[in-house]
């Protein structure tokens, strides 16, 4: 059952609740995320994280809309 809300912003601020993940990467790859960051300052592991595991979900065949629209939020920085 979908909480209840008084307030529009309410209800949305639980819906794009952000939860924290613990994963392992290959080294190779934390060091080329690690040079992306570092060269690109206004992008984030989480932004970096977030579009990847959208796009992934997408081109597997998800069709939520809030997936599409995590993708775009984080290749824009609309997140942050």
């Amino acid at each position: 059952m979908p909480p209840t809300c008084s307030k529009v912003g309410e209800c949305l601020a639980n819906l794009f609740k952000p939860i924290q993940l613990q994963v392992e990467i290959s080294e190779d790859l934390h060091n080329a995320l690690q040079s992306y960051l570092e060269s690109n300052p206004g992008c984030s592991q989480t932004r970096v994280f977030s579009a990847a595991t959208a796009l992934f979900l997408m081109q597997n065949g998800a069709s939520d809309r809030s997936v599409n629209r995590t993708y775009i939020d984080a290749l824009f920085g609309y997140e942050d």
